[in-house]
């Protein structure tokens, strides 16, 4: 039931990020993106919590891998805004709308191999 919840949490974010990326000047497309990431933050801790189940036989296998998740997050969070978000290219940050969207795209890819790799470790 979880990788429902994320998917679709990241299936939202993936259709308002397409949509800014190609009509980035768009007032209330720029509302619902702002409406439409507040469940994507919850998608982060949705991932740490599902890594925890998954772990759950295994407490070393549990703090590699949620404390790479956590590094990963950290390094995307310090190089993302400097290379996809420049102030240069305001207010149209095309660039940075794409890159959000493969992210997405990515996000639900990576996934899919997840619930695919736990249901065949079952």
């Amino acid at each position: 039931m979880l990788y429902f919840v994320v998917v679709l949490e990241h299936s939202r974010c993936l259709e308002v990020d397409m949509l800014q990326s190609i009509w980035s000047w768009c007032l209330s497309a720029w509302i619902d993106h702002g409406v439409s990431t507040l469940p994507q933050v919850s998608c982060i801790a949705n991932n740490v919590r599902w890594a925890h189940e998954i772990c759950s036989g295994d407490n070393e296998e549990r703090a590699i891998v949620t404390g790479s998740m956590n590094q990963m997050a950290y390094l995307f969070q310090m190089w993302l805004p400097l290379v996809a978000w420049q102030q240069i290219k305001a207010p149209r940050y095309t660039a940075g709308f794409a890159t959000i969207t493969f992210l997405n795209i990515a996000m639900v890819v990576f996934t899919s191999l997840a619930l695919y790799l736990q249901k065949r470790k079952r």
